[in-house]
């Protein structure tokens, strides 16, 4: 077995790197700050409490509206 020292330098690699390991195909040891990271289940947990703080926001409906807006808005140095 190989053992490897892993810098990440983009937050999306984590959840690659969790699914590699939910796919059983590597084990991660969490160290530094990647062991603060939640699971599912917390961010569930994390969600309900949010959402029992402002019982009239729709955090799905908000979210969608920002990636709608932002679809036609011309970004710098984005070639179309």
């Amino acid at each position: 077995m190989e053992t490897y020292s892993v810098e990440i330098l983009n937050p999306k690699a984590t959840k690659l790197l969790q699914d590699l390991a939910d796919l059983e195909l590597i084990r991660i040891e969490p160290t530094g700050s990647l062991a603060n990271v939640v699971n599912d289940e917390e961010e569930t947990k994390a969600r309900a409490a949010i959402l029992r703080g402002s019982p009239d926001m729709n955090l799905e409906a908000m979210l969608e509206h920002l990636r709608e807006s932002r679809q036609d808005r011309k970004l710098p140095f984005r070639d179309e």
